[in-house]
């Protein structure tokens, strides 16, 4: 038998090294490729190509296999060695981050994502810092299966892939931050939330297979808004990324409002400095005596009276921010803005959204104050009503980040915030 040339010897050094990293033989990753190690080699009839095509399969799976050439096989180990696994969330690597995402229970939402790992495209790219970040929705067999096999987070009832293994992957080329990438992740979400409806969460890999069956109408890939990409945003879009993953719908509730709230700072701030604004460009204020000067102190007084309360704030909020007609889309009947439509007259459009901010204040306060003594308002919402009163509450935070993203950074008063 012919002695083996330099690739063979390589082949089978990764082949043996793959074995020590994920504690199984190679045998356990299929059969169709060829082991330079084994007693049946012959160098002479089993030729290998750097380019010929090696596929690993996960044990116990019945998903495609995870695709590379023999000349692969280095780079492929030295990215499982730097690879890290943290709680079943996310898989970061040398190259690229994976982050197990859910869709929700929507058929609209599985539709979509599934849509957008049959495509195969580039859900949205960024550059942030002088490094470009690609994202992708990606199923099946990754790095992040092959990492739950190096950890032991599987066994035959729980393969290291299953059927309904979904992530979205960001890639780069530069200097990877991972701040960036957590922030660009959370973007993704809110945007597919936002603009498609489309509501995935990122969340640890359960430990059981899903029996649901998946629907199959088919829908179009969606068309998405650029990432908020600005770190000063990520506070307020991680607040909404959170609110998306929670199941509770009541809980829900309250982290969209946290969301809106998170906003009314910075409209409360704006309204005050608009009012402040309007008496110094009066004529007065080039000769401000003792009677200017005490009126725009009651300026400030009585602003900050009206907006001392979180409701009063929010229902500024919602009135800046907001949009009658969107809202009433999803609006349940309980809501005057269900009745809000394209012939409503501004004054309808304010008093729906005022009568809102009531509901979405007191439906809050009901939830977070489950106290014996606490007066209901007459505004809390049915719970028969409470899922679609919470989807309105969704569309009103998303909103909120609009206008929010919208302002610019020395007017947000979360960028101004320590830390930000």
């Amino acid at each position: 038998m012919s002695e083996a040339s330099p690739i063979h010897e390589r082949i089978g050094n990764g082949f043996s090294q793959l074995e020590e990293i994920l504690g199984l033989e190679i045998s356990e990753l299929g059969e169709d490729f060829i082991d330079p190690r084994s007693d049946d080699f012959n160098p002479v009839t089993d030729e290998i190509q750097a380019d010929d095509p090696l596929f690993l399969f996960l044990p116990r799976s019945d998903e495609d296999a995870f695709a590379l050439t023999y000349g692969d096989l280095d780079e492929f180990i030295s990215e499982l060695r730097g690879a890290k696994l943290i709680d079943n969330l996310v898989c970061w690597t040398p190259k690229r981050a994976l982050f197990y995402v859910r869709a929700s229970d929507t058929k609209s939402s599985w539709q979509i994502l599934s849509k957008l790992i049959e495509s195969d495209e580039i859900a949205h790219q960024a550059e942030v810092q002088g490094c470009r970040y690609e994202l992708r929705v990606v199923a099946g067999t990754t790095v992040f299966g092959f990492m739950l096999l190096k950890d032991g987070s599987w066994d035959k009832y729980c393969p290291a892939a299953l059927s309904d293994d979904q992530f979205i992957e960001v890639t780069w080329d530069g200097k990877c931050d991972r701040p960036t990438v957590t922030q660009l992740v959370d973007s993704l979400c809110f945007e597919l939330s936002a603009s498609a409806g489309c509501v995935i969460s990122c969340e640890a890999r359960p430990v059981h297979l899903s029996e649901e069956d998946s629907p199959e109408d088919e829908v179009a890939v969606p068309r998405l808004r650029p990432l908020i990409a600005e770190s000063a945003l990520s506070e307020i879009v991680k607040l909404y990324t959170r609110a998306i993953a929670i199941d509770d719908v009541e809980f829900r509730l309250v982290g969209f409002v946290k969301v809106m709230e998170f906003a009314s700072s910075t409209v409360v701030e704006q309204d005050l400095i608009a009012a402040v604004r309007s008496k110094l460009l009066s004529s007065r204020s080039l000769k401000p005596d003792a009677d200017f000067i005490l009126d725009l102190a009651s300026e400030v007084y009585t602003h900050q009276r009206q907006h001392r309360k979180d409701s009063d704030a929010l229902r500024l909020t919602i009135a800046v921010c907001c949009d009658a007609l969107e809202l009433a889309r999803y609006a349940p009947s309980l809501l005057s803005l269900h009745a809000v439509d394209r012939d409503s007259d501004q004054k309808t459009r304010s008093k729906a959204l005022t009568d809102f901010s009531e509901v979405v204040s007191s439906t809050r306060n009901q939830i977070v104050h489950s106290k014996l003594n606490y007066r209901p308002t007459g505004f809390e919402c049915p719970a028969g009503m409470m899922a679609d009163f919470v989807e309105t509450c969704r569309i009103a935070s998303e909103q909120c980040i609009r206008w929010y993203a919208c302002q610019h950074e020395s007017s947000r008063v979360g960028s101004r915030m320590p830390g930000s």
